[in-house]
């Protein structure tokens, strides 16, 4: 029987810091050969949500990049909200780096590459950490980074799923006693444009935790949950509190999809032909409703049931109710729609299914520590161990890997920039939804969404599932006034400068009026007037100030307080975990 239990110390089953180097080496390798599809068409455009998702990249790259401005103010997308809250903005992170360089279609597919391989090399990592055999760490990561969830994901482009494969960092690190590190890698799947990440990992971090205490007797896991949870608000503040203040001032968004049947939650494990189409169940896409492992993976977890530690036993327990949020339930009393339904920030999360996510995490670790306890009988086993490893990651390679060969496939469309900024209408809220698969699967309202920011145009009706209030205008809507105007009386306005957190307007009214910009007002705007400085005013949902009669100079500014008060306590935070990083050091040096 494997009594592997987290441990900080090295040993035998962990390799020294030359064959670490090897080992991470030998799975960007891999990471390259799994995503070779997606980046040997390096400048085409990707399917579905892709250019979504170059739409949100690139907007936080136009403002620091064209108008020299730290990204605090989208002005492009729904008619104006807050970039620096939004929750899929990714400029915050070390994996915006790649975007700012080279652009997000370039960008976006170096960064898929990195997230596979840091999910390889994190499970390996844990696994070997846990005493795993290097059979069975293999198999742990090879099933984590070439699961059908994580690859329909990619092929879609829903890259703020990504981030989730940093999962078994954060878990090494709960269970090495060190929730400062856990708390940094879950800030950083939040930073890196991963709500959904980084929800699923809170929630199954706390069914672990739950789990594990009512397994070992003892409260520690929850206690060390905690301290992690309150690591990573304080790592994630400057990007967490804007979001809090968004959210207090979004449009409630739609009710959530509902859930799964069983025997969708079998198929996708199972069914190694998963085709990507757009209607497969409630309107929704295949790449929602698949996470292909394999039925000998799935046979190996189910084998380490007996005679398991406290920590599998702990696991396995959070995997089971992980699939009961999967699953979606039949009611609104239902453990999902109960708890997500009610809770603020949690009543965003799309999908319950998306929770099979986690549910193959489990299975990872769990078939791993089988082929572990088989190694540790036998070690005659260990070449036939292999060849097992090597046909699952092979199965794996040729069921999901297939459906990468369709994510970049568009030809690069050029676009011009189309003169002075104006909000447009794209015609995609309130059209009628196409019936053509290959036109879902297209989303060309994805593509018009980006090629109209490249244009350097804004767009009052493109998607966004967190979005203010809509009530600017677009031009050729009857009651369209221009991009700045003068809410009444004689006089004119115009924009003399225009960029994304700070609007120059020339004024000149022949009495009291209200000056009005073409953009959704929220909190934090500010009107700058020689010698003085006063919170924006709410004219109709738009921005405005008041002004005197005469001819004058107004100066709209971005600076949410919330952004402020969250870099405060984000610099704080890593002063204090870098101090206490120091101290460990030394003392361990002594």
């Amino acid at each position: 029987m494997v009594t592997a239990r987290p441990d900080r110390r090295s040993g035998p089953a962990l390799l020294p810091p030359g064959g670490l180097a090897v080992a991470a080496s030998g799975w960007a390798v891999l990471a390259a050969l799994f995503t070779q599809p997606v980046w040997m068409r390096m400048t085409a455009w990707g399917i579905h949500d892709w250019p979504q998702f170059y739409a949100w990249s690139e907007i936080p790259r136009r403002t620091l990049l064209v108008y020299r401005q730290f990204p605090l103010w989208d002005p492009y997308l729904m008619g104006g909200g807050m970039e620096i809250g939004h929750p899929h903005a990714a400029f915050l992170s070390p994996w915006f780096l790649p975007v700012l360089a080279w652009g997000p279609v370039v960008g976006l597919k170096l960064v898929a590459v990195s997230f596979v391989w840091l999910g390889f090399w994190g499970m390996w990592r844990l696994a070997r950490s846990l005493a795993y055999h290097p059979a069975g760490a293999g198999l742990a990561a090879l099933l984590w980074g070439m699961n059908g969830w994580f690859a329909l994901s990619l092929a879609t482009g829903h890259v703020d799923h990504l981030p989730l494969l940093l999962l078994p960092w954060v878990v090494r690190a709960m269970w090495q006693g060190c929730p400062m590190g856990a708390g940094a890698w879950w800030a950083l799947m939040y930073l890196a444009g991963g709500p959904y990440p980084c929800c699923l990992t809170g929630i199954f971090l706390l069914l672990l935790a739950a789990c594990r205490s009512a397994c070992e007797r003892s409260l520690a896991p929850g206690v060390s949950w905690i301290r992690a949870a309150l690591w990573t608000i304080g790592f994630s503040a400057v990007k967490l509190l804007p979001t809090v203040d968004f959210m207090t001032q979004w449009e409630p968004i739609p009710a959530d999809a509902p859930g799964a049947t069983w025997w969708i939650v079998a198929r996708s494990l199972l069914d190694r032909q998963l085709p990507l189409v757009a209607e497969y169940h409630e309107q929704l896409g295949s790449w929602e409703y698949g996470a292909y492992v394999g039925m000998i993976p799935v046979l190996l977890a189910l084998a380490s049931l007996p005679a398991r530690p406290s920590w599998a036993r702990g696991l396995t327990g959070a995997g089971l109710m992980a699939l009961l949020l999967a699953w979606g339930g039949p009611s609104r009393w239902w453990p999902y729609p109960l708890v997500f339904h009610h809770l603020p920030l949690l009543e965003s999360f799309h999908v319950p299914f998306r929770f099979i996510s986690v549910v193959v995490f489990t299975i990872c670790l769990l078939s791993g520590l089988t082929l572990t306890r088989w190694a540790g009988t036998s070690l005659r086993r260990a070449p036939w161990l292999w060849l097992l490893v090597l046909g699952i990651g092979l199965d794996l390679l040729v069921v999901n890997g297939r459906h990468l060969g369709q994510a970049a496939v568009t030809p690069p469309i050029v676009v011009e920039a189309a003169g002075p900024f104006r909000q447009q209408r794209l015609g995609f809220l309130g059209s009628p939804r196409p019936q053509d698969p290959e036109v879902l699967l297209q989303e060309p309202y994805a593509a018009a969404m980006y090629e109209n920011l490249l244009r350097g145009q804004g767009a009052v009706d493109t998607y966004d599932a967190v979005h203010l209030p809509i009530r600017a205008r677009a031009v050729g809507d009857p009651d369209y006034r221009g991009e700045v105007f003068l809410a009444g009386g004689a006089g004119r306005a115009a924009l003399r400068r225009f960029t994304p957190n700070r609007l120059t307007l020339e004024v000149d009214a022949a009495q009291p009026n209200l000056v009005v910009v073409n953009q959704n007002a929220a909190r934090g705007w500010w009107v700058v007037r020689v010698g003085r400085v006063a919170p924006a005013r709410a004219w109709h949902g738009l921005i405005a100030a008041p002004v005197p009669p005469g001819r004058q100079t107004v100066t709209f500014v971005y600076l949410p307080l919330s952004a402020l008060l969250g870099a405060a306590v984000t610099i704080i935070t890593i002063l204090f975990a870098g101090r206490r990083w120091v101290r460990r050091r030394q003392i361990a040096s002594a």
